[in-house]
């Protein structure tokens, strides 16, 4: 396993803000407003460039080869530079920021991002809806290359919880057939490691004491950090190069975990895509969608 620097966290300026704000919006819930927009405004920020340093660390933490990501940006590296876009976008929202459930995300790649090039972001709502005391929200993100069209739109899916829901009786799942194509370990100190890389330093993820207070009662894995590793040794198991992805986050990854399993159709669906999942050692899933090579 790769080191981290902390020195890295110097980067994180603008996820660590935006962490901040979370928290005093928590502490002063009367400044938050009472209603949702009618229509959300698009927020857009030009970024600087991630540096050489940081790609390079936060690749091999994903388990990328050192050559993969030489020259052009990880596609999954909005994990580190976007997420302080899509917050500004829900801190306009009537919903408690720290109630949010992140419940997957898609990623489409229409062209490389040289690495050194500024990234120029933009966030939209596309969908916003409030059911059985649960809120959902559709974001999508367009990240343009240097030549000013558009490199990648990546879809975030979150949800909040407003209150005690109603018991629903679930349907079966589909059951489609998998193979195991890869197993990866989440190491103890992977949720402190991935914070550094991207700013996103929620305690849950690494402090232990906090963390088995929660719902998950221990530390547990980021989903996106779960999802840019599977990215990764998907590619490297397969040789295949991924254009667009989407996944659903079921449940974390504990840490640590050994044994977590990358699992694959066989055979392409109606689409022209895979299905995958990724289930720990007791065969439960964590996370499930399809992608496309």
């Amino acid at each position: 396993m790769s080191t981290v620097p902390l020195s890295l966290l110097l980067e994180q300026g603008p996820m660590l803000n935006t962490l901040a704000r979370v928290l005093l919006s928590t502490a002063a819930p009367q400044k938050r407003p009472s209603s949702n927009p009618e229509h959300f405004p698009l927020v857009r920020r030009c970024l600087p460039a991630p540096s050489r340093r940081l790609i390079g660390h936060y690749a091999a933490w994903c388990g990328a080869p050192r050559d993969r990501y030489a020259a052009i940006l990880p596609p999954h590296m909005f994990t580190q530079f976007a997420l302080p876009v899509w917050a500004a976008q829900l801190q306009m929202t009537r919903y408690p920021l720290l109630r949010i459930i992140n419940q997957g995300c898609g990623v489409s790649i229409h062209q490389d991002i040289a690495v050194g090039a500024a990234l120029d972001v933009s966030a939209t709502v596309v969908a916003i809806a409030e059911k059985d005391h649960r809120a959902r929200i559709h974001q999508q993100l367009d990240v343009k290359a240097q030549n000013g069209e558009r490199a990648l739109t990546v879809d975030f899916y979150t949800r909040f919880i407003l209150g005690k829901r109603t018991r629903q009786k679930r349907s079966s799942p589909q059951t489609i057939p998998l193979a195991a194509v890869a197993s990866w370990d989440a190491h103890p100190n992977d949720g402190f490691r991935f914070g550094v890389l991207t700013g996103d330093l929620n305690p849950i993820h690494w402090i232990g004491c906090i963390a088995r207070r929660s719902p998950f009662n221990g530390k547990v894995m980021h989903g996106f950090g779960m999802f840019a590793r599977c990215f990764e040794i998907l590619q490297n198991a397969t040789g295949e190069t991924i254009q667009s992805i989407d996944v659903r986050f079921v449940r974390p990854a504990r840490l640590p975990s050994r044994g977590l399993q990358i699992m694959r159709s066989s055979i392409l669906n109606t689409l022209g895509d895979r299905h995958l999942a990724l289930l720990d050692q007791e065969g439960a899933v964590l996370m499930a969608g399809c992608y496309r090579v």
